[in-house]
């Protein structure tokens, strides 16, 4: 396996950064742990009636951009309708797959807009400045904490038009990266952060994200919760306790499955799932 990530860390001569062989084989195991995981947790939808639980514990950035996809296909039902279209156009009868999405380009734009229309982290992680800078005549000493607000630059009227509505058709002609984009000015998002400290987690983080959104799509029509009341603020039902300007597990939705044939093929990938990880968590660093 030539392209393989492990082989190719062991392989290097600085073994990619790692002390020993040991470090690379556990951020691979991770690796593999995650897209169990993402399989996993798929089907469980399913297996919960349809219903999306309260008390899920996953990753807190993947549920935040999960949870604001899910409003997003609630408050615009025509992008959910033909992001699915695109989906079923491909990939016909079996879950969709990460290489799939080069085939789907709208699920690209979709993803995009999720990330500028609901930063996972509103006012970006922090950073600390390593020597005295002067911006616009204002002094800031060595060591200050800095914090890149991802919402505001987001929903910046002057960047993007109407900055609050989800319409992810405004990156059809953009086929650049938040990292590759050369122009900051033009950059379509910045839930990942920017500069030298950039998430280096952003490439699985994307890969994980567009797996979940396409699989969802495929398998699921996302409706409001029965008796909700509309119009509905998602932003109402965020608890205190979670990341300001996106929705929460608290939201009144509802996933209700396509059809029978393809409740039988997210069966099938559950059971396939549940063998993979009873492998894994039997694993020893010892």
């Amino acid at each position: 396996m030539p392209d393989a990530f492990l082989p190719s860390v062991i392989r290097a001569s600085d073994r990619g950064g790692f002390q020993t062989e040991a470090e690379a084989a556990y951020l691979a195991l991770q690796l593999i742990i995650g897209a169990a995981d993402t399989v996993f947790a798929l089907a469980q939808i399913c297996h919960w009636n349809c219903m999306i639980p309260t008390d899920t514990t996953v990753n807190y950035q993947s549920q935040i951009s999960t949870w604001s996809f899910l409003e997003a296909m609630l408050q615009y039902p025509d992008v959910q309708r033909k992001a699915r279209a695109e989906i079923e156009a491909v990939v016909g009868n079996r879950l969709p797959e990460f290489a799939d999405l080069e085939g789907i380009p709208y699920i690209r734009c979709v993803m995009k807009e999720l990330w500028r229309w609901r930063p996972p982290v509103s006012l970006g992680h922090p950073h600390v400045t390593t020597r005295d800078i002067v911006y616009n005549g204002q002094r800031i000493p060595k060591g200050a904490r800095l914090h890149l607000n991802a919402w505001a630059i987001s929903h910046d009227p002057k960047r993007h038009e109407d900055p609050d509505r989800f319409w992810p058709e405004r990156y059809a002609n953009d086929h650049t990266t938040s990292i590759n984009s050369a122009d900051v000015t033009k950059r379509d998002h910045f839930a990942f952060g920017a500069g030298r400290r950039i998430c280096p987690g952003y490439h699985v983080a994307e890969r994980s994200l567009a797996i979940a959104v396409m699989r969802i799509l495929w398998a699921f029509e996302i409706k409001w919760a029965p008796g909700t009341r509309e119009p509905v603020d998602p932003l109402s039902y965020m608890r205190c306790s979670e990341m300001p300007g996106n929705a929460s597990s608290r939201l009144p939705v509802t996933l209700q499955v396509l059809s029978r044939e393809k409740a039988d093929i997210i069966n099938s990938a559950f059971e396939a799932a549940k063998r993979v990880r009873v492998q894994i968590a039997s694993l020893s660093l010892e």
